[in-house]
């Protein structure tokens, strides 16, 4: 207390300095706030930093999901980024390693998904399905000898395969010619049936006739008569018995 009554007052401009009127004065000159901390209304916390853009996270997780390990790239460069702004950057390793497990763990989940779908028989049914074909196509039955001979088709001729025919005989009076060239196309043997037929030209006929398919139907051939030297047209019809006539009034029977 002073001599008037009045309790002192400390000024605030200098240590254990009292104000004798009884009234507070502030002190004079500025106050550290960095020892003393913020002031009225300021956060606690690193400096503000408006205005200036935070990199994304966005450019990793899409390179890493597609491209691997190749989202280092933009990891690194955020990294560095916040790193200058004061900030953390364990967001940035943090979706990183996320997008990299993702982009690990999808492709080998759609493959075991896809190979528990597919037909497991699909692929043994194509097998052997193939296996016959390529039996047949050596000609070697299955577990055969490999150094057994294999039987090959005979090439097919131009003479067409014989067929059966009922039993038939020449009328009577007809001239039999010899058949030296053997069976063609199931005729082993001509006659002549006129005086005006020679043997070689019924042995003509019956070679063009038996080279061609037509059987049991009329069928027109050409034939070559090596008494004349010329082609004659003749007719030939009948099952068994075939009868052809034509040229100069020559008649052939062939069995």
């Amino acid at each position: 207390m002073n001599d008037n009554g009045s309790i002192p007052h400390w000024d605030g401009s200098g240590p254990e300095r009292w104000n004798p009127q009884g009234s507070h004065q502030p002190r004079t000159g500025s106050v550290d706030r960095t020892v003393l901390g913020p002031g009225p209304g300021q956060p606690f916390g690193p400096p503000a930093t408006s205005g200036v853009r935070v990199p994304s996270l966005l450019p990793t997780v899409l390179i890493t999901l597609f491209f691997g390990v190749f989202g280092l790239i933009p990891a690194v460069s955020a990294s560095s980024r916040l790193r200058e702004l004061g900030r953390p950057a364990g967001q940035v390793w943090g979706a990183f390693a996320a997008a990299l497990v993702v982009a690990a763990v999808v492709p080998i989940t759609l493959l075991l998904l896809a190979r528990s779908f597919l037909p497991f028989g699909l692929a043994s049914t194509s097998v052997t399905s193939e296996a016959p074909a390529v039996a047949s196509s050596t000609g070697a039955p299955t577990g055969a000898d490999p150094q057994q001979a294999v039987p090959t088709a005979e090439p097919p001729t131009s003479e067409p395969p014989a067929t059966t025919r009922p039993p038939a005989a020449f009328p009577a009076g007809a001239q039999v010619c010899s058949g030296s060239a053997g069976p063609i196309g199931g005729f082993s043997q001509s006659a002549a049936g006129t005086d005006v037929t020679s043997c070689p030209f019924a042995e003509s006929v019956r070679a063009a006739y038996g080279m061609q398919s037509v059987r049991d139907s009329v069928v027109t051939v050409q034939a070559w008569s090596p008494v004349t030297g010329k082609n004659y047209t003749m007719t030939c019809s009948g099952s068994g018995l075939v009868t052809c006539t034509g040229g100069t009034n020559a008649v052939v029977y062939l069995i």
